[in-house]
């Protein structure tokens, strides 16, 4: 803040000078903020004495300036000097106001953008009008630091990020003209607080734009302007979003949260519905109950391809996701992977099948397997149920694809060149049109259980390879002394002791 109040009085003082070249005349500044009124008037006084020229600092009473303003600008003798507040105050202003662009003031103040070893020290060494397109090339490395990008105005601004920049942080835009956040493709670079912080927020920004980057919000994948936490979070702005890459996970907890009241609306059928599961799971009655077409190979069949495709256990195709991760090492970022199977296969679909079983609608005729799920929420919360498990369907392919088209790029880019992994943009998602309108869901299903068969079992022989390079990570990661996980162990007894202390 006072690196801003500073440039701020330098500004208006360089301003005030070139429009009074001379000792003739004089300055009426009308300030906006009560608080800033003395250091306004000291500059006054230091400007008069120093040239002459009586400066009057007049200062709006609090949550009156757009009225002040307004009432002193009618006047014979109007402010020479006011603020505006954003770009909603420029369009209201702007024709009361001589355009500088071309005055001498202006040669004087440079848009050069030398790197000042951080993002923000970067940003801070900037005038906050610019005389011509600035961009800040972010060279690889990981920033742990929240950046902040206020009162830029003039040209447009760009952080253009090097592949391998991670920033451990969040970035806040307000009260900017054009501005523009980008890497050159997809998976180059990431912003990812620490905590459970929206990546980008932006306010009052005439144009805000973000390419191609990885936004790790862990609580939606959209814009939003009603307060809610998402990845970008965006009022007041026309916004650009252009192949980005965000993470998803709301519609699984509301997912849960939905089986889990069912589950407990029935809750009197649980125990049974227990006992019937360890009683009935190798029998003909669990492969032929109420959905329609089922044999006990059959469901072994369908289930375990079903199970794999959904945790994508042993497939080896979330690596690519898991690999353009920042982490200290790499068994840290692999219990990540163990925890998506648990969740996935174990919680996830848990919840589904005791929901399906203790609202009874598995011994309906004429259900299909994939109508279960829906006739169940559909028992207990009405069309209400219908809806939220068509739109919660969507949302899990929608993301699906997404993630599978991400890490598609990742292995074309590893497999054949960047080149070739910007053209598999554009292959992917015609190879789905195809899919889908030359096949149907049970030929789609037959073709990647397939392809998911041959991918398994080319990963499996490379994880017997790498047995051994897997145990010697292993054992380093929890062996070493004073790092990973002995670190950690021992900052949480710390904490545990300090908190005992108290």
């Amino acid at each position: 803040m006072k690196k801003i109040i500073a440039f701020a009085l330098a500004a208006c003082l360089c301003l005030a000078l070139a429009m009074t070249a001379s000792a003739e005349g004089s300055v009426y500044y009308l300030n906006f903020k009560p608080e800033q009124d003395p250091q306004w008037q000291e500059l006054a006084k230091l400007y008069t004495e120093k040239t002459g020229v009586p400066v009057t600092v007049v200062t709006a009473a609090s949550g009156n300036y757009e009225t002040t303003l307004m009432s002193e600008i009618e006047k014979n003798d109007p402010p020479t000097l006011f603020q505006v507040n954003g770009p909603v105050g420029l369009a209201n202003w702007k024709d009361y106001c001589y355009d500088l662009k071309d005055a001498e003031i202006t040669k004087h103040l440079t848009s050069d953008a030398p790197w000042q070893g951080g993002i923000q020290s970067t940003l801070d060494a900037l005038p906050r009008y610019l005389t011509r397109p600035v961009t800040i090339a972010v060279p690889a490395g990981t920033y742990m630091e929240n950046v902040v990008i206020a009162g830029f105005w003039g040209e447009a601004l760009t952080l253009a990020f090097a592949p391998g920049v991670y920033l451990r942080g969040t970035v806040e835009i307000r009260h900017c003209g054009e501005v523009s956040l980008q890497a050159a493709s997809l998976g180059d670079a990431c912003v990812y607080p620490t905590g459970a912080q929206t990546p980008v927020t932006a306010r009052d920004v005439q144009r805000l734009t973000l390419k191609s980057l990885y936004l790790s919000g862990y609580r939606g994948r959209s814009t939003a302007t009603d307060g809610s936490e998402y990845c970008v979070q965006a009022q007041g702005c026309n916004t650009v979003i252009d192949g980005c890459g965000m993470e998803y996970s709301r519609n699984a907890c509301l997912y849960v949260a939905g089986a889990l009241v069912i589950i407990f609306a029935h809750v009197g059928e649980l125990p049974a519905v227990i006992g019937m599961i360890f009683k009935d799971a190798f029998t003909g009655h669990a492969a032929v109950g109420g959905f329609v077409g089922a044999t006990i190979m059959a469901a072994i069949r369908w289930g375990a391809a079903r199970g794999v495709y959904s945790n994508e256990a042993g497939v080896g195709s979330t690596i690519a996701g898991h690999c353009t991760a920042d982490t200290d090492h790499p068994i840290r970022q692999a219990q990540f992977g163990i925890f998506e199977v648990f969740m996935d296969t174990i919680v996830i679909c848990t919840i589904t099948s005791l929901a399906v079983l203790c609202s009874g609608v598995w011994t309906q005729e004429g259900l299909s397997s994939g109508q279960l799920a829906l006739a169940a929420f559909q028992s207990v919360f009405g069309n209400f149920g219908a809806i939220f498990i068509a739109v919660t369907v969507f949302l899990f392919v929608f993301s699906t694809i997404i993630s599978a088209g991400f890490f598609g790029q990742i292995q074309a880019e590893i497999l054949f060149g960047r080149k070739f992994s910007k053209v598999w943009v554009f292959i992917y998602p015609l190879f789905i049109c195809i899919a889908c309108a030359f096949s149907n869901v049970t030929t789609m299903y037959m073709i990647l259980d397939g392809f998911l068969a041959v991918v398994v079992i080319l990963n499996m022989i490379g994880l017997v390879f790498m047995c051994r390079q897997v145990k010697d990570l292993q054992t380093e990661y929890y062996n070493t002394p004073g790092m990973y996980y002995l670190a950690d162990k021992a900052a949480k007894e710390a904490k545990k002791a300090k908190k005992a202390a108290k």
